[in-house]
């Protein structure tokens, strides 16, 4: 079943679907966007593999949030035990990273503070959310026991690390972590969608869950520096009034040691 191949592969009652535009989903499956019937769009998503995976705690995490945080509206699912299909309302305006070149620097600050700031102060118990840095670890784990990621290429980009001793490390760090705020787990400027009046929501949830703060703060210092500069993110930290001390900055590590995992590329041979 691929969103790709044909209409008739659409959960029913959206056979009629336009496909607008489609891509490859790096873990396994597919992502489209496309027009329904009634005008709205929508976006598509199959997973197979570890993409399945990660899709179906996506599927969990968009309705967890649904009414507690700015996210997609889940119209349609679909789980055959082999390949899992989603399909979401797309969420309107566009992608920060996008919006940033119209928005510009300091307004781009100043919603990601919003954005953090919203998210931190949601209660615990209305997630109702498993932790996400341990089902991260454990699907890290699962790739590295199929051998899926290039162990070259993870030392080549990781400071001469093995896959093994990398993760070992990471495990350790955030072992003793603070586990009490939602965290989105893949925090960057492409999973904020922000609409011209302003308002914002989340996409990509399937990472999602209770966790430190600081996870997220370690994506987005790269996503900042990536599409925006080098000094955006102290920036953000002093707008935001949050200090910047050894024991962040050990944390911090582990996290963007941990997004390692999600960049390096997978083994060919695999």
């Amino acid at each position: 079943m691929t969103i790709l191949e044909g209409r008739e592969s659409l959960p029913p009652g959206l056979e009629d679907a336009l496909v607008v535009a489609k891509a490859k989903r790096r873990l396994g499956g597919d992502i489209a966007q496309v027009r329904l019937p009634d005008g709205r769009d929508a976006i598509v998503k199959t997973g197979h593999g570890a993409g399945r995976i990660e899709l179906l705690r996506e599927h969990r995490n968009t309705v967890a949030l649904r009414g507690v945080l700015p996210v997609p509206t889940v119209i349609g699912y679909h789980d055959d035990g082999d390949i899992v299909m989603v399909v979401e309302t797309r969420l309107p305006g566009q992608p920060l990273h996008l919006a940033y070149q119209e928005l510009g620097r300091a307004d781009t600050l100043a919603l990601l503070a919003a954005v953090l700031n919203t998210m931190w102060t949601i209660p615990r118990a209305a997630m109702e959310m498993k932790l996400s840095v341990d089902e991260e670890l454990a699907d890290i784990a699962g790739f590295i026991r199929k051998g899926l990621l290039d162990p070259r290429a993870f030392q080549a980009t990781n400071g001469g690390r093995t896959i093994e001793g990398a993760y070992a490390e990471v495990a350790a760090l955030v072992a003793t972590h603070d586990t009490c705020d939602f965290v989105h787990g893949d925090f960057c400027l492409p999973n904020i969608m922000v609409d011209r009046d302003g308002s914002w929501g989340l996409i990509d949830l399937g990472r999602s869950g209770c966790g430190d703060r600081l996870r997220d703060l370690a994506s987005l210092e790269k996503s900042l520096r990536r599409n925006v500069d080098d000094r955006a993110f102290a920036d953000l930290l002093d707008r935001m009034k949050m200090p910047r001390g050894d024991s962040a900055s050990e944390k911090m590590r582990a996290y963007a040691l941990l997004d390692a995992f999600w960049d390096a590329p997978f083994n060919p041979r695999a």
